[in-house]
């Protein structure tokens, strides 16, 4: 990769094509259009200056060494970045830390909150160095409770901070824990609002100045929550942004603004802070003939046993069958021809599943997928060259994101957990070549945004992509296509075949509460053989 300078540092500018989702707006952007900083120079022994010391018998999360693997995030936007933390015994908080970036500047300010947003303390940060951890200590101390998860965060208002993606790291205090995936959190706006969003398992490196109860002030009271202040909405992406907006988004419920997400953890322990859930309606029954949840999932008589195996996959050829999995699964770069099979993955990850680092021919296979209704991840499976077959897939945001050279079959994706503005997909593609998706069933319950979306705003490519005899149904428009002319670059999108599909009444009249397809313009889409599988037009042609 070519390398520039910048600000004394290396940036490193990323392969192209690769996409980062902004929130669950619907947002997108091009990750080439980021350079990720790597904070180097310094070696994980080196402890850097910081405008204060740490007070006796304190302990923190990350320490004084630098954090190791960390960028600096090419965000501008103003942004809140938070740490969750759960003391395992009772004590005070006495202080924020972050680590600074040489580019993060403007005026910091630290919060302490309750797992629910409730402010505990703030203090604004003073006599900061150009670089390195930052202390600030709060007028008083505040106390803590063992067992209890509380966020820790400060503003970055000039954005430029640091970060790692897909952490998977564990802190150093002997009396403090943070979740095992998403534990950096963020929210945007121009100033302290409660963080709760997450993007990609990343860490933002904040922490937390703890002083243990042997250690602390003998009764020190209980803080009372002030009201969280109210976000400010804005249009920043999570890290680095373009401003696409390549899923369409038709509102068939009311929307609360939300905002884009940046980095650090899948998590195997569910994340504290949540936003509100509505439940979603159960997807009725398979008609007969299409896949249900008799026909996918773990065989019949297949005993489980628990995984004991890496979370990060390293081995080509490597075979997991007949467990239950509680962590989500990455698989590395070379680790090709992985199977999973007769298998259930319980987990809260951001993925189940994450296929993105090249290795080929992933196969999943009589399998259950659940993602245990949890509202920071994104969904199943995500990357590309890999084949799902008679899996059960439920409980994510979106079912299954799909990149080049994935097939789906007999399969059945339902009840993905939604809220209010989550824009669910049951399959979605913001750029895939080689897609087969055949003979599943994908309805999706109200309130989301479809069963298959192909967005080609944001896309390089999209390009041989059939979608053939499945049930479908849900969703805004329970399809889109990949293409409407005039919107859509057309050299961007072709071989796209939406084939002998039926289109169940079961959550809308119409299919989706507009209809079943959109986006379908010759000459990119073919579209013939649909029907309707149910209600007054059951067996007539779908147009």
């Amino acid at each position: 990769m070519d390398r520039y300078p910048y600000d004394g540092w290396t940036a490193v500018a990323p392969a192209a094509g690769r996409r980062r989702r902004l929130g669950r707006s619907g947002r997108w952007a091009v990750i080439g259009a980021v350079m990720a900083v790597g904070l180097v120079g310094i070696t994980s022994a080196q402890a850097l200056s910081t405008p204060a010391s740490l007070p006796s018998g304190t302990q923190t999360l990350w320490g004084t060494t630098r954090p190791l693997s960390a960028n600096v995030d090419q965000d501008t936007n103003s942004v809140e970045l938070g740490q969750r933390f759960t003391p395992t015994v009772s004590g005070t908080v006495l202080g924020v830390k972050f680590w600074k970036t040489g580019t993060n500047t403007g005026t910091h300010v630290g919060n302490l909150w309750t797992k629910s947003g409730g402010r505990l303390a703030s203090i604004t940060f003073t006599g900061e160095t150009q670089s390195g951890w930052q202390i600030a200590t709060f007028s008083k101390p505040v106390a803590v409770s063992a067992g209890t998860t509380y966020v820790v965060s400060y503003l970055a208002p000039k954005g430029h901070y640091a970060s790692t993606e897909y952490f998977t790291g564990t802190d150093s205090a002997p009396q403090l824990t943070i979740p095992a995936t998403n534990s950096g959190v963020y929210s945007y706006g121009s100033t302290s609002s409660f963080p709760s969003q997450t993007w990609r398992g990343s860490e933002y490196w904040v922490d937390v100045v703890f002083q243990p109860s042997s250690a602390a002030n003998a009764g020190a009271p209980a803080p009372t929550a002030t009201a969280t202040p109210s976000q400010t909405a804005t249009t920043p992406s999570s890290p680095p942004t373009t401003t696409t907006a390549p899923t369409p988004t038709p509102t068939t419920t009311p929307t609360q603004s939300t905002s884009p997400s940046p980095t650090p953890k899948p998590t195997t322990t569910s994340p504290t802070p949540k936003p509100t859930t509505t439940t979603p309606p159960t997807s009725p029954p398979p008609s007969t003939g299409f896949p249900g949840a008799t026909t996918t999932g773990v065989p019949a008589g297949v005993a489980l046993t628990p995984y004991t195996g890496p979370a990060t996959i390293t081995t080509p050829g490597t075979v997991i069958d007949s467990k239950l999995i509680t962590t989500p699964l990455v698989i590395a770069a070379g680790a090709n021809n992985v199977t999973i099979r007769n298998s259930v993955i319980r987990a809260q990850g951001f993925f189940l599943v994450l296929n993105d680092q090249g290795a080929t021919n992933l196969q999943i296979v009589d399998s259950e997928l659940d993602g245990q209704n949890n509202t920071s991840g994104d969904a199943a499976v995500g990357g590309y060259n890999y084949t799902l077959t008679r899996v059960n897939v439920h409980g994510t945001m979106d079912g299954l994101k799909l990149g080049d050279n994935v097939t789906v079959q007999d399969s059945y994706v339902h009840d993905l957990v939604m809220t209010a503005g989550s824009h669910n997909d049951g399959m979605q593609s913001l750029g895939s070549d080689n897609v087969r998706i055949t003979h599943n069933t994908i309805v999706i319950g109200k309130g989301s945004t479809s069963a298959i979306m192909l967005s080609t705003g944001s896309a390089d490519s999209m390009k041989n992509i059939v979608i053939d005899g499945n049930l479908l149904g849900g969703g805004a428009y329970t399809v889109y296509g990949g293409y409407a002319a005039g919107v859509d670059t057309l050299s961007k999108v072709g071989g796209i075949v939406i084939s002998n599909n039926r289109f169940t009444t079961s959550v809308y009249p119409n299919g989706g509460v507009y209809g079943p397809l959109t986006s379908v313009d010759p000459p990119a889409v073919t579209v013939t053989g649909n029907v309707w599988n149910d209600g007054p037009n059951a067996g007539q042609p779908v147009s």
